[in-house]
This record gives structure tokens, sequence and C-alpha cells, in this order.
């Protein structure tokens, strides 16, 4: 007894150095607070629609067993064989979606999935695939990406984690791959979709510009307190439905340079802290444009001589000069009038409201172009 009184004698200062250490520089415990999710939203379901408004759909199911859709959204995780959401024989991929309802929307943050309750359930089990949100069931977001989830164990239930701070009517899984390779089939006993419940609010980035380039869109934006990055956004239609071109964004400017020229794009910009994502920002739009060339300003003597031997001047602009150039080269290759009116502009005689000279192309022998800037 002694002894141990004495151990726990020595140990009481540097515990208590540890945790004045702690609170000095503001690492104390509730800093790394794990995020508090809520129980499963999902209300349980004995039917692709009911309760309503929930009504499930998917891909495809297996009517034989009765593996409809509603019964990955059923609230059973261990219910056997029979009980669970599966695809028809040989089908390796597929969908599962939920809509919560027009005036239910869902701010998704977490999911789980729950193994095929069988004996081989990795045969069945989801490899890769996307979980993602749609306002509309139509147009659909990606909010988590997962790929090489292996070894599953029969009715095992993992956890799944994302930042996502929009309200979404319906979600959907959407299984690209599974685990099993010989006489496989999608199977999930059942998925659940959690909100975050402790989420604090981050404010969402003001004044964003977008100003288009030659094939780039340059963004700038007002930075956020306490964001430590941003997510870029962008859309072909005012308002959305956005698709993130980039995340992970430090600092307040993006070139997007995966643009094409002559097309119109909307982009609004999300400030990010941890699992902590704000509401987008006010939208902008730019058209990314190739530069333009400016006319020639400069003039030119344009002296065509003629096989005869005849020489004709000609006092015209470095436009004209061009254009009669780019004629002479494409009928050279057989393309374009044999002939070529030129304008005589201010040598005009008598009073004629225009006069031109024109050159027949297998009379030319040569042309001369005399460049000069005019004096102001």
């Amino acid at each position: 007894m002694t002894i141990n009184l004495k151990k726990e004698l020595r140990l009481l200062p540097m515990a208590f150095l540890l945790v004045l250490f702690l609170s000095v520089c503001g690492l104390s415990s509730s800093v790394y607070a794990q995020e508090v999710y809520t129980e499963n939203v999902i209300q349980p379901m004995t039917s692709n629609n009911s309760p309503s408004p929930q009504v499930a759909s998917s891909s495809n199911f297996f009517d034989e067993y009765q593996y409809m859709s509603y019964k990955v959204f059923n609230g059973v995780k261990n219910g056997g064989k029979e009980d669970a959401w599966a695809v028809k024989p040989g089908a390796i991929t597929g969908w599962v979606s939920l809509d919560f309802g027009a005036d239910n929307l869902k701010t998704i943050a977490k999911y789980t999935i729950t193994s095929y309750d069988y004996p081989d359930s990795n045969n069945y089990a989801p490899k890769s695939w996307t979980f993602e949100g749609s306002s509309n069931g139509q147009d659909w977001v990606i909010l988590d990406k997962r790929e090489e989830q292996v070894n599953w164990k029969r009715a095992e239930t993992r956890e799944y984690t994302f930042s996502n701070s929009v309200a979404y009517r319906y979600y959907k899984v959407n299984i690209s791959s599974i685990n099993g390779i010989i006489q496989s089939r999608v199977a999930i006993a059942e998925i659940e979709m959690m909100e975050l419940a402790n989420r604090p609010s981050i404010d969402a980035p003001t004044n964003l510009v977008a100003v288009g380039g030659d094939s780039k869109v340059d963004l700038s934006w007002t930075a956020v307190s306490g964001a430590t990055n941003y997510n870029i956004k962008r859309s072909t239609t005012p308002g959305g439905p956005y698709t993130t071109v980039a995340s992970s964004v430090y600092g307040t400017t993006y070139k997007d340079t995966t643009v094409i020229n002559g097309t119109t794009y909307y982009y609004v910009v999300t400030a990010v802290n941890g699992p902590v994502e704000s509401a987008n920002s006010n939208e902008a739009s730019a058209t990314p444009q190739a530069p333009v060339t400016p006319p020639p300003t400069g003039r030119a003597i344009l002296v065509v001589t003629l096989d005869t031997g005849l020489e004709k001047e000609f006092d015209l602009s470095m436009t004209e000069v061009n254009t009669f150039i780019a004629w002479y080269e494409g009928r050279a290759t057989g393309t374009g009038p044999a002939s070529y009116a030129i304008d005589k502009h201010d040598n005009n005689k008598g009073p004629f409201k225009s006069r031109k000279d024109y050159v027949i192309f297998n009379k030319i022998l040569t042309y001369e172009v005399n460049e000069y800037i005019p004096a102001k």
C-alpha cells in the first residue's frame, strides 16, 4: 500500500503539468471531440412506398424471392437470406435509392452499409460505389466515393462519413463492382443514413468573380474566417445543379482550365473546415474565349506584274492586301474565282461610284507588297 501510494504521488505533478500544457496550448480534449451524428433518419419501410412520404427504388431486384428495394431500408440487419435487397442473378452492378419526400429533405453526412446476412456474404458485398444526392431525382451529385471495400463478414455494418451541407430529397448508392466473381450478384442487407447533429456553422464565401480567358476561367472570392480550404463547383446551367471540379483549394483564387471556349460556365464556391462545408457562395459566370487578333493597321503598295510586263500599283490597307494574298494562294491550289477585283479607292477618275481593277490569276507573273506606316 505504501509503495503504490508513493508512486501515485510521484505521478501527480506530471499529470498536473500535462493538463496545464494542454490548456495553455488550447489542446483540450473538447477540441478533438468526435462529430456527433443523429440516429438513422430513415423510417423503417414496410413496402416500396410506405411509410409515406418515403419511396424506395432500385435499378432492379430479384423478384423470385422478393428481394425488393425497400428491404434495404426496413431497419433489419440480421434478417437472414431473404431479408435484403438483391439484384437479378448475374448483375454485378446496380443502384438503390430513397426519396425522403418533397417536404422532408435531409442533409446526410454519414451512412452505413450492412452486408448480406448469408454465409457467403462477401461474394455479394459491394466493392466500389458512389453515394449520391439529388434534388430532382435526375441530376445527381457524388457526395462520397469508395473503392476496394473487401473482406466483408456476414451481416457486417461499416460506417462512412463525408462533408455535406446541402439538404437533398433523394439519395442513392450506385454500385459499380462487387467482391464476388462466380455466380455473383449485388446484395445488401441494410443501408442507414444519418445527419450531423453538432454541425458548427461556417459562413459562405462572398464576392465570387469569374473572368473568362483563352481556355480558362479565373475565379476569385473573399476569404472566410475559419475556412481551411474551399471547394469549387461548376454548372453549364444557371442555378445548377453543380459538379465539384476542385476540392481542398487553398487561398482565394482558382484557375479552371478544364473549360471549352465559347461555353458559358456558372460557378459557386463553398468554404470548408474539417467535416463542415458552408452553403454556396453567390453564383458567378464567365465564357472563355480565344483571343481576337486585331486587324492590321498598316498599309502597303501592292505591285502586280502581269505576264505582258505591265505593272499595276495599288495603295491598299494591309487587310485588303492579305485578302488578295489569300485569294491568290487559294487559286493556286485550284479554289476560288479566276479573277480578283482590287478597289482603286481615291484613284477614281470622273464621277464614278466606285472603280475596280480586275486581275486575272493566270495573267499574274509576280506581285510585290511594300508595307508602310501611314503618317499621322
